[in-house]
């Protein structure tokens, strides 16, 4: 299955390497190889339990990444890699969500924070995110997870 899902985005390519990546929390999420070329991508199989609708992250991450992207940060965010039709979500004949992004070089994701630097670290990119999506009005996006990002919400659970 995963042949199909890479072939879908990269029809030319013969010579490449897959392997699962990081712990898999939430989605499957595997790193994509090409030795020839010297790159690396991000496969990911979109827990559509959690996600039911995975175009929303889709549509979501086209909208932010731009704006990003434009920001001139050392900070980098994984680019959505189009498929031979030009989407950016390809369904595979049982129904799993696939997206592929650019890998970035040098980068991983802790699940637990271990120590101070690291929450330090997590709250700079979150400023740099926020500030560097200061021009996306929030109305044009959609919650994949209903009140997953309200405060309120949040703060309603904790205190119960």
């Amino acid at each position: 299955m995963i042949d199909t899902v890479i072939k879908n985005f990269f029809p030319e390519d013969q010579n490449y390497n897959v392997k699962p990546y990081g712990t898999g929390h939430i989605n499957d999420t595997y790193i994509v190889k090409f030795p020839e070329r010297d790159l690396e991508y991000i496969l990911q199989r979109i827990n559509t339990s959690v996600f039911i609708e995975p175009k929303i992250l889709i549509n979501n991450h086209l909208k932010i990444q731009p704006e990003l992207i434009k920001s001139g940060s050392s900070i980098n965010i994984a680019e959505l890699i189009p498929d031979v039709t030009n989407e950016f979500l390809f369904t595979d004949k049982l129904g799993g969500a696939w997206r592929i992004t650019t890998f970035i070089k040098d980068s991983y994701s802790i699940d637990l924070v271990e120590d101070e630097w690291q929450a330090y670290q997590s709250g700079l990119a979150f400023g740099w995110f926020v500030y560097a999506s200061k021009n996306i009005q929030p109305t044009d996006l959609k919650e994949p997870i209903k009140d997953f990002h309200r405060l309120s919400f949040r703060l309603k659970q904790l205190n119960n």
